[in-house]
């Protein structure tokens, strides 16, 4: 998502809507945003390789990226309000094709159901301590009403949500290094 926005800033959104910037906004964007949900269950071959997988696991895999492909398109170019991203009023990026007037009464539930479908892979196919789990998981949500209540663009949220996450991360992985705690 940041090389995405990397690329919208370098398209300067703020002198209107550029062929390149379209261009990003159209394609780009969309597939970042499938790759969201769909990250943590491709990631899962890792641990469990397609051969070693279940009919549920292989059938679930399928099914998953497909409804996920399908939800953002939907949601993308159905009816789009704009094919360019903008700059807000404050200065975020606003990428969303759909008119930001119209969606206040559902945006919160929308990313609460983003949020579980980027979570259901790693709750159905994650075995080991679900301790490190519930930390990236709960814990972030702090950074993410930080940026909730304090920003223009309820989508530039993601970057409050993954310092944290980083953060987390990063002290786990100390953790393990000078083996004081092994959450694997």
């Amino acid at each position: 998502m940041q090389f995405a926005e990397f690329l919208l800033w370098l398209s300067e959104p703020h002198k209107g809507c550029t062929h390149f910037n379209t261009i990003i906004t159209m394609t780009l964007i969309p597939f970042v945003l499938w790759l969201q949900p769909a990250g943590p269950l491709l990631g899962s071959l890792y641990v469990i390789p397609w051969a070693k997988s279940t009919t549920f696991r292989k059938y679930f895999l399928v099914l998953y990226s497909f409804f996920l492909a399908v939800c953002v398109a939907s949601l993308h170019y159905y009816k789009p309000y704009k094919i360019c991203t903008t700059v807000t009023p404050g200065g975020h990026l606003y990428w969303h094709t759909q008119n930001p007037a119209v969606q206040p009464w559902y945006g919160c539930a929308a990313y609460c159901v983003w949020l579980f479908l980027i979570a259901l892979p790693l709750l159905l196919f994650w075995n080991k301590s679900f301790i490190i789990l519930f930390m990236l998981s709960i814990i972030p949500l702090v950074g993410f009403s930080v940026g909730l209540f304090n920003s223009d663009s309820r989508a530039s949220i993601w970057c409050y949500y993954t310092s944290y996450t980083s953060a987390i991360a990063s002290f786990f992985l100390f953790l393990k290094q000078t083996n004081i705690y092994s959450v694997l």
